[in-house]
């Protein structure tokens, strides 16, 4: 069976199968529906490209203090990868994103964390290109790195994704 608790108790948290070491993300956005299957923690998001604006509006609950937001479209990028973190680790909206410092020039990645410091070496993302949408992936490799699906920190390829989009 599938388990949704939160920590709040109530039934809207990260989804997964206890006992089974299957990581599950869910997400849906402007027609779209998202799924991320990993043997790591996993997180993902989505929003339609049309919700900068809306994004731009907020960007005081997204952006730091030494973060570039400059425009809606960087603003946008940046909320959903701070939300696929944040569903990755299951802090959820919780935890305040402007805790959370993201260097968003390729490669895509996490330069601090107030909140989880020690998670930051061990956080992989990978941003992704459904049409008409902003997406990100985020998964948490072991220390070591020998959970990751392509090896430790400095391989070629940290995180490798797979996307299928149509029917």
């Amino acid at each position: 069976p599938v388990n949704r608790r939160c920590v709040c108790g109530a039934d809207h948290g990260k989804p997964h199968w206890a006992g089974s070491g299957v990581h599950v993300s869910v997400t849906h956005a402007g027609g779209l529906v998202a799924l991320a299957v990993a043997d790591v923690p996993v997180g993902l998001d989505v929003e339609p490209r049309s919700a900068a604006d809306r994004a731009w509006q907020s960007r005081s609950l997204v952006c730091g203090p030494t973060e570039q937001c400059r425009e809606p479209g960087h603003v946008l990028r940046t909320w959903v990868a701070k939300e696929a973190v944040l569903k990755c680790t299951g802090d959820g909206l919780r935890l305040p994103m402007t805790r959370l410092r993201l260097s968003t020039a390729p490669p895509i990645r996490v330069q601090a964390w107030a909140d989880h410091p020690e998670l930051v070496p061990r956080l992989r993302l990978a941003e992704l290109a459904p049409a008409d949408h902003v997406a990100t992936v985020a998964v948490l490799i072991d220390a070591d790195g020998s959970s990751s699906p392509t090896g430790p920190e400095g391989s070629a390829h940290e995180l490798q994704v797979r996307e299928r989009f149509g029917d």
